[in-house]
């Protein structure tokens, strides 16, 4: 099998340290599939030391050593999440000035095939996404298809650009668009850098959607997707599988294909937990030689240790005018930090959970409580008055919408 990058293409993927033992899988995989060097672009301040991995498929970059002078502000205005997903266009673009051809996979991929049928394609088409799913939901479901309507009708968990003045063109409007408003804010119809490819379509003409069920499978297509095992090789609707998404992967149970939602035991096959299995045995080879490297988020803190709350970091995206002549927003000495102690923006604690479906059952009684709550409330003020209010809350919820909150 012949190296791609000799045919001018890279593959890269970003992450922290949190998820570079799922990176390392995915390096890997592509390794021994396509005898491809991924390049992981880490989203820390320092790089770690992997001195019992072998680094012969991967080439670790620091975020900080990209050209790019708006570093500071993204990282401290962005949680996690939305700061690797911010700069995903940017890095393309860079990387268009060395390569022909560019290919994203998120960290959480697990490559099972060879890509030179895209590789292909990019002689021809000069972007390439895949959509979450290709059929409609079922209309017995409480909600059919409203997913899409949030989190977008793409999943650009892939997707790979030539250099032509299309693909070029593409890579610019959206990374104009994820420099200032790449927000995991459904809520306002923005969710990180996905949500922006919906329109996508509206602007640019050449966009082409791979439709093989061998693209791109993961917890959110399984409804449309039948995976099957057969000589050593696993099968999308007897497509052969090409790389498989384990989105919301949990780590401690390959039982569990996602933490996101529960699936229905139908669409749990035999050959799916077999090759769930597979990718945990991987994770926990690469959680090992991971282990003395420190999990905490290097951007979560200022330079004196204090955690940076992510209230802090929408109140300052809020207001980021007011910081424009700050050079590093990090140190406890700039203008940011006395504005964060001004406003009682700094906690004691840095720990921080983003709830979702999996605390459901541990916030019961959190959650009987607002409700109790919103009922009082309902009596007082009437239902018209009332569901104002909650439009109101919700209004609220995004700071940019309310900078006069902040001294």
């Amino acid at each position: 099998m012949e190296n791609i990058q000799s045919k001018s293409i890279v593959y890269f993927t970003v992450c922290n340290n949190a998820y570079l033992n799922r990176a390392l899988v995915l390096a890997e995989s592509l390794y021994y599939s396509n005898n491809v060097i991924l390049k992981i672009y880490l989203f820390e301040k320092e790089l770690p030391i992997l001195n019992d991995i072998k680094s012969n498929f991967y080439e670790l970059v620091l975020v900080k050593s990209i050209d790019f002078n708006r570093l500071g502000e993204l990282a401290f205005k962005y949680d996690v999440v939305e700061f690797t997903t911010s700069l995903k266009p940017f890095i393309a673009i860079q990387l268009l000035n060395s390569f022909s051809k560019v290919v994203f996979l998120d960290p959480d991929v697990f490559v099972l095939g060879e890509f030179s049928d895209l590789e292909n394609m990019l002689d021809s088409e000069d972007v390439l996404l895949t959509s979450h799913f290709n059929t409609p939901e079922s209309d017995n479901l409480e909600f059919p298809d409203l997913g899409l309507m949030r989190f977008g009708s793409f999943n650009l968990g892939f997707f790979a650009v030539n250099d032509s003045e299309n693909g070029k063109a593409f890579l610019n409007w959206w990374n104009s668009r994820c420099l200032d408003q790449c927000f995991f804010e459904t809520q306002f119809g923005i969710s990180t850098d996905q949500k922006w490819i919906t329109i996508a379509n509206a602007f640019f003409d050449f966009l082409f959607i791979l439709r093989d069920p061998g693209y791109n499978v993961a917890y959110w297509n399984l409804f449309e997707r039948k995976i099957s095992f057969k000589d050593g090789k696993y099968f999308s609707n007897g497509s052969q599988i090409v790389f498989f998404h384990f989105s919301s992967f949990d780590t401690n149970n390959y039982n569990v294909i996602t933490k996101r939602i529960e699936l229905s035991s139908g669409l749990i096959s035999e050959s799916l937990l077999e090759l769930s299995y597979e990718y945990s045995l991987k994770l926990q080879y690469f959680s090992s030689a991971l282990k003395s490297i420190e999990k905490k988020y290097s951007y979560d803190y200022f330079s004196n240790g204090e955690f940076i709350s992510p209230t802090l970091r929408r109140a300052y995206a809020s207001v980021l005018i007011r910081f424009k002549d700050v050079g590093d927003p990090f140190l406890h000495t700039s203008s940011v930090y006395l504005f964060a102690k001004k406003n009682y923006l700094l906690t004691n604690s840095d720990k921080f959970d983003l709830y979702g479906y999996s605390k459901l059952e541990e916030n019961k009684i959190f959650f009987y409580l607002c409700n109790k709550f919103l009922r009082i409330t309902l009596l007082i003020l009437g239902p018209n008055k009332f569901f104002n209010l909650s439009r109101l809350f919700v209004y609220l919820s995004s700071f940019n919408r309310n900078k006069s909150l902040w001294k």
